[in-house]
This record gives C-alpha cells, sequence and structure tokens, in this order.
C-alpha cells in the first residue's frame, strides 16, 4: 500500500500539569496516570480554545480521556462508588444513597410515591412527612389575600388584592398596554419617540424606505459596510455602489461621489456629482496617495497615454508601446536577492528551493508523502512524519 503521512499531536507520559502552550484548536493527551484522579491532569484529552495571544490560546480545555471513559465502564444499573451513574434499559438504578437514607431495588414491581412515604414513616418511626403534606393542603385551600408589593427598584409601594387594582401604564408614544381577559400586552406604539438614550444589546433591524441619523458623531466596531442590500441580488439594477456625501467649496453646495461605477465596473471619484437615482455623472476628480499598489495600471484617461517622469528621464508611452530611458539599462553582474533575483546561476531538478540564512537551498526526496519541515535548528528537511513533540 502507499506510504501514509501521520500527525503526531502533543503528548506526555511523565508531566502532571496541564499543557499551557498550546495553540487554538491544537490537541495534547497525558496518558501519566499517577495524576489521574479528581482535579487533576493525567489520563486526559485537551484541546486550546479562544483568541490567541503571542501564538498562544487563550485558554485550554478538557474534552476527554481514559479518566472519564473509565468512569462509564459498568453494567448500566448498577451503583458504582467513584463512577457515573448509568440507568439501565427500564430507566433503573439498583441502588442509591441519600444521606442517611438509602433507597434500594428489591427486584419486584415499582412502588408509588404513598408507598414510599409508607415506608419512610415506619421505618423512621414519625409521620412527619405525611404531617407537611397536610400542612400545604390546608394552606392552597385557606390562604387569604394580603397586600402586593411593587417596586421599580428605587420606590416601594403596596396594592391591596381586597379592595385595590393594579394598573400597568406605559408611557405616551413609548410603551403602550393592552388588556383582554386575563392577558395583558406591552408593545410600543406606531411611532415611537425616545427622549433619552437608547441603547439595544441585541440585533436591531429597520425596515423603512429612509433612516435619517443626526448625529454629530457616529462610532461603528463593524469594520466592514455592506452597501445594496442583506441578501444576495439576483439581477443587476444598473445603480452604482459607494459613499455620496455633501461639501461647500466657499461658493456652491456640492456634492461627491466615491466607489463602483456599474457601467465600467470600475472604482471612481467625483469631486462634482450628480445623483440621478443613483447613477453618478460628472468629471472624475483628482486623488492624492502616498502610494500606490496595482496589479494593473491603465494610462491615459483624460488622454495623455503616458506615464512619465517631472524630469523627463522615464517615458512609457502607451499609444506607441516605447518605453523611453534617458541612459542605459545595464546589468553587470547576475541579479542580486534584493534586487528580485536569487544569487544563484543553476537550479536543481526534482527539487523545491529554500530560502535559508545560509543561502539557497535545494531540497529533494524519493519518499512517498514527503513534506517541507524545519528542524530544532530551524533548518529545511523533508519528511514524511509531523511529530508534534511533546510539552
Amino acid at each position: 500500500m502507499a506510504k501514509l503521512t501521520r500527525l503526531k499531536i502533543l503528548n506526555t507520559g511523565t508531566t502532571t500539569t496541564s499543557p499551557a502552550n498550546l495553540k487554538t484548536g491544537e490537541l495534547a493527551y497525558s496518558w501519566e496516570n499517577s495524576s489521574a484522579g479528581t482535579s487533576q491532569a493525567g489520563e486526559r484529552l485537551y484541546i486550546g480554545t479562544g483568541t490567541e495571544t503571542n501564538g498562544i490560546a487563550a485558554a485550554v480545555q478538557i474534552i476527554g480521556g481514559k479518566y472519564f471513559t473509565d468512569l462509564l465502564d459498568h453494567t448500566h444499573g448498577s451503583a458504582i462508588a467513584n463512577s457515573a451513574v448509568i440507568l439501565d434499559a427500564n430507566k433503573h438504578l439498583d441502588v442509591l444513597n441519600l444521606g442517611q437514607l438509602t433507597l434500594e431495588s428489591t427486584g419486584g414491581s415499582g412502588q408509588t410515591v404513598t408507598d414510599i412515604v409508607t415506608t419512610i414513616d415506619a421505618n423512621a418511626g414519625h409521620t412527619d412527612l405525611v404531617s407537611a403534606l397536610a400542612v400545604k393542603s390546608y394552606i392552597d385551600t385557606n390562604i387569604t389575600a394580603q397586600d402586593l408589593d411593587i417596586t421599580d427598584g428605587t420606590t416601594v409601594s403596596a396594592v391591596d388584592l381586597d379592595s385595590q387594582t393594579l394598573t400597568i401604564q406605559g408611557a405616551a408614544n413609548e410603551v403602550t398596554v393592552a388588556v383582554s381577559g386575563q392577558v395583558f400586552t406591552v408593545g410600543l406604539p406606531d411611532d415611537v419617540t425616545i427622549t433619552n438614550d437608547l441603547t439595544v444589546d441585541g440585533d436591531l433591524t429597520v425596515h423603512g424606505t429612509t433612516t435619517t441619523v443626526n448625529s454629530t458623531t457616529v462610532t461603528i466596531d463593524d469594520p466592514i459596510f455592506t452597501l445594496g442590500g442583506d441578501s444576495v441580488p439576483s439581477a443587476d439594477d444598473a445603480k452604482d455602489r459607494g459613499i455620496e456625501y455633501r461639501y461647500h467649496d466657499g461658493s456652491n453646495a456640492k456634492l461627491g461621489f466615491f466607489g463602483r461605477d456599474d457601467t465600467d465596473n470600475e472604482f471612481m471619484y467625483i469631486a462634482d456629482a450628480s445623483n440621478d437615482s443613483e447613477v453618478f455623472g460628472g468629471n472624475l476628480g483628482i486623488a492624492k496617495f502616498g502610494g500606490v499598489r496595482a496589479g494593473n495600471i491603465r494610462v491615459g484617461v483624460t488622454g495623455n497615454n503616458e506615464i512619465d517622469t517631472s524630469s523627463g528621464n522615464l517615458t512609457l508611452d502607451s499609444a506607441t508601446g516605447v518605453v523611453d530611458i534617458t541612459g542605459s539599462l545595464t546589468l553587470g553582474t547576475q541579479l542580486a536577492v534584493a534586487a528580485g533575483g536569487t544569487g544563484i546561476t543553476a537550479l536543481t531538478d526534482n527539487s523545491v528551493m529554500v530560502v535559508t540564512s545560509g543561502g539557497i537551498n535545494f531540497l529533494t526526496s524519493t519518499q512517498e508523502g514527503t513534506i517541507i519541515q524545519f528542524n530544532a535548528s530551524n533548518q529545511p528537511i523533508a519528511s514524511e512524519v509531523i511529530d508534534g513533540g511533546t510539552y
């Protein structure tokens, strides 16, 4: 059969404490058995959980191990000391100790609550349990209504249940209260006015035509804005997507826009824009950046058709396809690594090139399933075994 790549998790047979260096999602197992008891660390399977700090998970949780499976390894329905309780197929347990009271199966049919009460009274030599049941019955039958205390957290008041009625009243334009039979319903009016601060701890969904926020400062934790709907669109609505903003240039009020142009499927910025049903028009604006990284640059949007420098020593003309460099481009030696080269003159067939502090290494292997790893000296090696090591 083909050679398999094996994955070994962290493990120990000597350490008597739980691991403290796990990454999130990383597993570790302790097969050390001298500390396998309650609240100890042996014979347990661990996993790292939570956000990592400096490569270490926030917490380490126990998710299983031989210690726990041994607690379950006994006949179902038998109460075994220092083991879990597992009912048998009839939901029975042979014995159960509750303080000084022992409930034990005799092998006969099930007993009723009355049988158990009678047995308890006979064995204990008193009738306290039956008396307690009688007192409860008397209270349920003869208790009379008293005052009902109510409070808003600061002020305490009382309602005489014999002569007064409790009224639940909502604040105008904020809360509505309705009563039908024995049910009262608290809700919101169609138009809600909140005069003070509002805090929503759960999700907030707003349905409507226009949502206006008149705030001096708006702070949003979400790092991503989603525009154009809360579900995947099924057709092109021919509208642009982006941010529209208002400003004044000192003479006139202006409208600006930056975002995706639906017609050209390109990002655009318009300083003096017009908005026709979310389709923006106007002359493209000028942008300033400290630097630009692009997979492709289209030159000549305004008709210049070239990229040039202020000195004129370099010109890339897209109309003619000519790159004009004043001077010469000469490579006197092989292209260095710092300039994008490899620093070598030859390559090794059927190998992987790995860069180390000592230069470039070529790793080869004839073993199926081999992967590239780094050893304890931080040097690249080819091996078919992934070893998690010990903790």
